[in-house]
């Protein structure tokens, strides 16, 4: 009987970790800034390698994690692809290299 009464003190201290902390609290990882900055710039990137849709959206998964990334769109077809982004808190190299699978270089900045 304590053996259950122990396992559900557990179970209710996770459930009040995740409520009064969130998910993020509990795993450490580090909640992404949210650019709001009015001064947003585009970043025109070529991309190497891709083959498939699936290809450019884990492209597109990996730069939007980056801290100060609003959005980012990606094109396998053409290798292309834009990114939206904070200059006050990344640059477009930096954003660049968040590519880790398919090689990506910065071809120009719009602002």
């Amino acid at each position: 009987m304590k053996k259950y009464i122990f396992a559900g003190l557990g179970i209710l201290i996770v459930l009040v970790v995740v409520i009064v902390f969130g998910f993020n609290g509990i795993t450490g990882n580090v909640v992404k800034e949210i650019p709001t900055h009015k001064n947003l710039e585009t970043a025109n990137l070529e991309i190497e390698g891709m083959t498939c849709q699936s290809c450019a959206l884990g492209v597109e998964y990996e730069l939007k994690q980056v801290n100060g990334v609003a959005d980012a769109k990606i094109n396998y077809q053409d290798g292309t692809g834009k990114v939206t982004f904070d200059p006050a808190i990344v640059d477009a190299e930096t954003i660049a290299k968040a590519s880790t699978v398919y090689p990506a270089k910065v071809v120009s900045v719009d602002k």
